[in-house]
């Protein structure tokens, strides 16, 4: 087969998100630390994104209070009123630390820091039982009515420079808004579902919590449906099926030289082409033709008959209404 359905990469990209609360060095009343929240939008930034901050209280009024922003103990921002704050996140594997100083007018005192430090998190999705055939190169696409398995593979980076690993974490997975639950936990990072005909969309969210670290990522994404596909190829004498050559548009047959045709029934539910599961219905020229002992070869040669005739085939999935596909060939008889 040509075609290569390469990687699916769905990133997204996360956050630690910590809130140190550190005494402040102002002999004055300070405020609780409750008093005071912290807002950040995205609430998961992506590593080089621009993220803003905003501090809210409902017990004392900020807008008169003197606000002090440092970035990485660098001062960015100070002033009456300065609630909000903005800046660019870093790449993954590097944290951002944010320390706000408040003062009110009656010199209550607080400090708050939030460290950001962005990560990725990659999505493999693939269909857990459609037919691929041997070395394939791609991914067995996910179909209506199949079953559909997706991986997440975090990429975080911890300020020592060590890469966590995909057990390093606890998982949750949520599917069209309800949480899977049986699937998450400790070091589950792939989930399996059946996706029904009922849903027109499939959209997942997954979050990874370290377990050790104060890590999280979070992905949400819809899965892309595809339809099975029937590919043809030339079962060749010596050197067996040609996975490495499809049949598309005309095949030449030549007087005296008989050629069979495999047809191969790409992302369908199936364990093998043959799989009792799967029907073919051959036809030349709309004319249907029996179905041969290996149901998806089938033999043709020229004999007297010249010209152009048209190879059809559909297949369908027994108990999967949804899973099925039609192809044609041009057959020039010589």
């Amino acid at each position: 087969m040509n075609e290569r359905y390469s990687h699916i990469r769905t990133v997204s990209f996360f956050l630690l998100f910590v809130l140190f609360f550190s005494a402040p060095n102002i002999s004055h009343a300070s405020l609780a630390q409750a008093d005071v929240s912290v807002k950040v939008t995205p609430d998961t930034p992506r590593a080089n994104e621009s993220v803003s901050i905003e501090i809210v209280s409902y017990v004392t009024d900020l807008n008169r209070a003197d606000i002090t922003w440092l970035v990485n103990g660098k001062a960015a921002l100070a002033g009456t009123g300065q609630r909000k704050f903005s800046f660019t996140a870093g790449p993954v594997g590097s944290q951002t630390r944010i320390d706000i100083s408040i003062v009110t007018p009656n010199f209550e005192a607080l400090q708050k820091t939030i460290v950001i430090a962005p990560a990725d998190l990659d999505i493999l999705i693939e269909s857990a039982d459609g037919y691929v055939p041997p070395f394939y190169k791609g991914r067995p696409l996910p179909v209506k009515e199949g079953a559909i398995r997706v991986v997440a593979m975090p990429f975080i980076q911890t300020a020592s420079g060590r890469y966590l690993t995909p057990n390093d974490f606890t998982y949750t997975w949520s599917r069209n808004d309800t949480k899977a639950q049986d699937a998450s936990g400790f070091a589950k990072n792939e989930f399996v579902f059946y996706q029904s005909y009922l849903n027109t969309d499939e959209n997942i969210d997954v979050t990874a919590s370290g377990v050790r670290d104060q890590f999280a990522a979070e992905s949400k994404f819809a899965v892309k449906l595809f339809a099975p596909k029937i590919v043809f190829y030339e079962n060749d004498p010596l050197r067996g099926v040609r996975y490495d050559h499809a049949l598309r548009g005309n095949v030449t047959i030549e007087s005296g030289t008989p050629k069979t045709i495999v047809a191969v029934p790409y992302f369908f539910g199936a364990k093998t082409p043959s799989d009792r599961l799967l029907t073919y219905a051959w036809s030349l020229n709309n004319q249907d033709v029996p179905t041969p002992s290996s149901k998806n070869a089938l033999s043709l040669q020229a004999g007297n008959q010249k010209g152009t005739s048209t190879l059809s085939l559909k297949i369908e999935q027994l108990v999967k209404l949804f899973q099925e596909g039609s192809a044609t060939l041009s057959i020039i008889l010589k």
